[in-house]
């Protein structure tokens, strides 16, 4: 009598099983992770653009006025001329978004209900559309 040995590999079935659960579970979870991905860059841009907010706060402070669309942040780190009351460094230096785009700028903002600048990052698209980020201030001059 011939006795069959019993194969020790997996059958098709088996294998196209788990790749089935695998499939589902990437389908569950990429798009929540992706999204708190973004979330967090989101964020991380937040908080550096209001670093240079207070940056900017005590610019203000010191000279009575915020950097104008010449000098723009740079102002923070380099002393402007006129030298005037400038009591910087007030930045160690400009940091760029999360998407490794430069911050923009604006004084006066483009959106003057902003008041006398914004900072502005186009986030991960880099190009204007509603995903940006602003901050702006008004001085109550």
């Amino acid at each position: 009598m011939l006795h069959m040995k019993k194969s020790e590999a997996f059958t098709l079935m088996e294998i196209l099983m788990v790749v089935t659960i695998i499939g589902g579970l990437m389908a569950y979870f990429y798009p929540r992770i992706t999204g708190y991905l973004i979330r967090q860059k989101v964020r991380r841009t937040s908080m550096t653009m209001l670093g240079i907010k207070g940056a900017l706060t005590e610019y203000h402070f010191d000279m009575k006025k915020y950097p104008s669309q010449v000098e723009g942040l740079d102002a923070l780190i380099t002393q402007p001329v006129p030298r005037g009351n400038w009591n910087g460094k007030y930045l160690p230096s400009i940091d760029t978004d999360e998407w490794g785009s430069e911050l923009e700028y604006n004084s006066p903002p483009r959106d003057r209900s902003l008041g006398d600048y914004e900072i502005v990052s186009y986030g991960p698209d880099k190009m204007p559309s509603e995903d940006d980020i602003v901050v702006g201030e008004k001085s109550g001059e």
